[in-house]
């Protein structure tokens, strides 16, 4: 039976319940290109049609540097120029149709980097097939396609993402980056129990468009640090925390900001496993609000907007610290600066920070929302203290108020967190306050190793309990330890690029290793699920905590058939990825 335009968009009418939609395939697999399950080009020409020609097979970027892709012939030297050159660029990256952010996810099968592997440009683990959503109905077909042929769907907005998540062999993928629609509204009159001001954003708009959007607008958003990362993704979806986490206000005061980017969030549009377009908040199918609110992304549902609060602009205090690394005491100096975050945050300051071989610690930079030059001189003054007890070399900058955020964000973050396009994996910590308190020492020493062996450590020091306690978890999904967090931490690993399958399996064995360490000295913690390793042990407890079973249990109330599959996410193990390729049900 042929699919046609008709059928294909009376699905995403609603009509799904037709006998003759039912699976084209009902092995316990997904469908790939080399079986007979694989949509024939009528199927795959309706769906062009439905989505008025957007539907593409995937080629790599980087196939205009080789020869050929396939039995295309794909040479063009004026192209491959341009790709080299923006290869690690991030707003280059996150405008391809599916490009990722570490090449690892790919297997460097197609590369424009100078140690490209091979003179030929594969497939390795990309999608098959690519659809570019210009609206929502181009979501509603596309999720509906790819579950009545029963095909592995991958949702990718930016490809800002460190675990593999936005990628998917032999896919059809579809993208939402044109989804870039931004709204504001003065009083908000929807579900929520608010009336500030609010803006509504499409699926695709990403902190570069919607900072500089705010900031003509005269307000503050939650956001990310870095600007390639894309609002309603994972960012939204896992947590997300933000410069701004750490400002708070009591009763007569008409600023509060919430630690998380999910605090924020009042509604989701969005497309369910079945194709029914919804819109999700307290009111209505609030318990996917809820679970969409941190507790993992692409699992649940299609997002195709998202409606957050905005908040008054305020002035921001701001400077930079750095501390040499070749120094006796400075392992020392690291200690202190950790000993002193449960303080800093608890005051709610935030502090982006990077240990290193080369660089020793630099914390660029420290925010501090709504407060004063003396203020903060005197909250870093214990720092200041040892540091010089420890007699260490280290510089602090001048202390100085910006009169809002954007000014400090340009004045004082680092363009570095917007590099991507190397062969990163991430693997992280979470550290509660009773960590830093009581595991310290060991916790100090377990960085030493890491950075010593040549890995960069990151981390963020941040405490969202300060501004939203949330002790029985009814406002977001975020992991428990979220609200009692000192640092938020991650490093990175770059094994080679060109493996073998084996070679890959050790990678990712090395990675999960080179925690272990860390997570004996925090055995109660967590990880931040944007930035941890796909293969962390136990990642149902580790991500999410005592929320998982809830989470669980509402991924298979609106996806029982997992139309919606990303690794290591609510409902992840109920199937197996095989050989990095066919997804399967687990026995």
């Amino acid at each position: 039976m042929q699919l046609s335009l008709g059928l294909l968009t009376a699905a995403a009418a609603g009509s799904l319940a037709s006998p003759h939609l039912a699976r084209a395939n009902t092995t316990t697999c997904k469908c790939y290109a080399d079986q007979s399950c694989w949509p024939t080009d009528s199927r795959w020409k309706a769906l062009n049609q439905a989505v008025q020609g957007r539907l593409v097979n995937f080629v790599p970027p980087a196939a205009a540097c080789y020869p050929t892709y396939g039995s295309a012939t794909t040479a063009n030297a004026d192209a491959c120029t341009a790709i080299q050159a923006n290869w690690t660029n991030a707003n280059w990256i996150v405008d391809q149709s599916a490009q990722t952010f570490s090449n690892f996810w790919n297997n460097n099968s197609c590369s424009a980097a100078a140690d490209k592997c091979g003179d030929k440009c594969a497939q390795g683990l990309s999608p098959s097939m690519i659809v570019t959503a210009n609206n929502q109905f181009d979501v509603q077909v596309s999720v509906n396609f790819a579950r009545i042929q029963n095909l592995r769907l991958v949702i990718r907005n930016t490809g800002h993402d460190y675990l593999g998540r936005s990628a998917g062999f032999g896919s059809l993928t579809l993208n939402t980056h044109r989804l870039n629609n931004i709204q504001f509204v003065k009083s908000y009159t929807g579900p929520g129990n608010y009336t500030g001001g609010a803006v509504k954003v499409g699926a695709g708009v990403l902190f570069r468009d919607l900072y500089p959007a705010a900031k003509a607008e005269g307000v503050d958003v939650v956001g990310a640090e870095s600007m390639t990362v894309g609002i309603s993704g994972g960012y939204v979806q896992g947590g997300g925390h933000s410069p701004l986490s750490g400002l708070y206000g009591m009763d007569n005061r008409l600023i509060l900001f919430s630690h998380a980017a999910s605090d924020n969030v009042l509604a989701f549009d969005a497309i369910l496993a079945s194709g029914k377009q919804v819109q999700i908040n307290s009111e209505s199918n609030s318990d996917l609000f809820w679970a969409l609110k941190g507790g993992g992304p692409g699992t649940f549902a299609a997002i195709t907007g998202v409606t957050v609060k905005t908040h008054p602009v305020i002035a921001c205090t701001g400077a930079t610290l750095s501390i040499a690394y070749n120094q006796p005491s400075f392992w020392k100096a690291v200690a202190a600066f950790h000993n002193q975050t449960t303080a800093l945050v608890d005051a709610g300051i935030y502090a982006a920070y990077t240990v290193t071989k080369a660089g020793g610690l630099t914390v660029r930079p420290f925010v501090a929302p709504n407060i004063t030059i003396d203020q903060f001189s005197t909250m870093v003054e214990p720092l200041v203290s040892q540091l010089a007890t420890l007699n260490v070399t280290y510089t602090l900058s001048k202390v100085v108020s910006y009169p809002t955020f954007d000014d400090l964000y340009h004045a004082l973050f680092s363009a570095d967190a917007d590099a991507g396009g190397g062969n990163t994996l991430l693997s992280g910590r979470l550290f509660s306050k009773d960590d830093v308190t009581k595991n310290g020492a060991a916790i100090n020493s377990a960085i030493g190793d890491l950075v010593n062996a040549g890995h960069t450590f990151v981390g963020v020091a941040v405490n969202p309990g300060h501004a939203v306690p949330d002790p029985d978890s009814s406002v977001s999904a975020v992991h428990p330890v979220w609200r009692n967090a000192a640092t938020s931490t991650y490093w990175k690993f770059e094994p080679p690029a060109c493996l073998s399958e084996v070679g890959r399996l050790e990678a990712l064995q090395n990675l999960t290793r080179l925690g272990d360490a860390l997570r004996k000295a925090s055995p109660g913690s967590a990880v931040y699920a944007n930035e941890g390793n796909v293969n962390e042990p136990n990642w149902q407890q580790t991500f999410w905590g005592a929320n998982y079973k809830k989470l669980y249990d509402i991924k298979i109330k609106y996806d029982p058939s997992g139309v919606f599959w990303v690794p290591a996410t609510p409902g992840a193990e109920l199937w197996t990825l095989v050989d990095e390729k066919q997804l399967c049900k687990s026995a």
